[in-house]
């Protein structure tokens, strides 16, 4: 007799604005805190899960992550056996020299422009100066997803942009298909992705990415 097979159900959310976020300015591993306008966001995205089933809420412990994490925790109405976790695993991409300075600096430009050229093309082992690789990122994030997933079945996840992209590409890229949807599409503030994981065949299967659960304020991209 064929036993079921057991999924673990994750719901990835990207965190809310922050002011740098707004201005384009470099977060990667920075601490910054959430904007007023991101803790709206926050608390819209809490109201549109609130009625989820969930397990454990988890998040990296840079101060836009955690505060959102938190708002989506305040508004669980089956809360009482909820258990809230932090990873430094799910902490934003380590942009290196370019961290806290603007996107359109020549200077920034210079070094950004060529890493996320190669990322495009599923080149991710080339790194940020002084900083990383995607595919140290993806390792990591995907450290992370597989070791909250030995703690529970429901799982919400609050991490950072970047870094949830190139997960992401990943997953579809082992899955043997097309990463280009992926790699082309926004990942907006207080996003939503849903993915279940096969722990027996250790695969990630997406449903979604990236939904757009708020009506954001759009941030510029791979600020953090």
């Amino acid at each position: 007799m064929s036993s079921t097979k057991v999924m673990i159900n994750f719901i990835i959310v990207r965190h809310g604005l922050t002011t740098w976020n707004a201005v384009g300015r470099v977060q990667g591993q920075i601490n910054t805190p959430l904007a007023p306008e991101g803790e709206e966001q926050a608390e819209r995205v809490a109201e549109v899960l609130k009625n989820e089933d969930v397990d454990i809420v988890i998040s990296s412990n840079l101060d836009r992550a955690s505060h959102t994490a938190d708002a989506i925790m305040r508004k669980l109405v089956k809360k009482d056996n909820v258990k809230r976790e932090y990873d430094d695993n799910l902490k934003e991409t380590n942009f290196g020299d370019i961290q806290g300075k603007l996107l359109d600096e020549p200077e920034v430009r210079s070094m950004r422009d060529p890493v996320m050229k190669a990322w495009s093309e599923c080149d991710f082992d080339v790194r940020f100066p002084n900083g990383e690789s995607a595919t140290e990122g993806q390792q990591r994030m995907l450290r992370a997803l597989k070791s909250v997933a030995t703690k529970g079945k429901n799982i919400i996840v609050v991490s950072h942009g970047c870094l949830i992209k190139y997960m992401a590409t990943k997953i579809v890229i082992d899955l043997g298909e097309d990463p280009k949807e992926v790699l082309n599409k926004a990942v907006p503030n207080c996003c939503v992705s849903r993915l279940q994981y096969d722990e027996e065949a250790d695969k990630f299967h997406p449903q979604v990415w990236f939904e757009d659960a708020i009506q954001h304020w759009a941030a510029k991209d791979d600020t953090g």
